[in-house]
């Protein structure tokens, strides 16, 4: 379970670093939803979902942020086939020096094809509040 859920990550990572919308979509169930400081955010269909990342992807641009490396701090046990699974994520410019960070708690679904998630908690955004709301509202 454990490597499947860190070539998961990883994947999803790498599809949103290379602003591949389309693998990344395929790594969430819609409709998603997202809590984090500035409140909580419903994605009900594609078009909010692609402006929620390419304004997330722009902000953390703007920092300079290339890439990021994760690692697993807890996963809960499946229950239903469903864990949560807390997550720090190292936002890093391109020559790997640490820019900024968060944690995430992910709620995921164990599905015959593997992983999806349905809904994430920040418990720290890598961006600051003001630059988040503007994001989601």
């Amino acid at each position: 379970m454990r490597q499947e859920l860190t070539d998961f990550l990883k994947s999803a990572q790498s599809a949103f670093h290379a602003g591949d919308v389309d693998t990344l979509l395929g790594c969430f169930r819609l409709p998603l939803v997202i809590y984090s400081a500035a409140g909580v955010v419903l994605l009900r269909n594609r078009e909010e979902f692609v402006r929620m990342v390419e304004d997330y992807r722009k902000a953390l641009a703007s920092m300079n942020v290339s890439r990021g490396r994760q690692s697993v701090l807890a996963i809960d046990p499946p229950v239903n086939k469903r864990l949560r699974v807390t997550v720090r994520t190292v936002d890093e410019d391109e020559n790997g020096v640490a820019i900024t960070g968060s944690t995430i708690r992910y709620f995921l679904l164990q599905t015959e094809t593997g992983l999806i998630v349905e809904m994430l908690e920040y418990l720290e955004a890598p961006l600051p509040i003001s630059d988040i709301e503007k994001i989601v509202h």
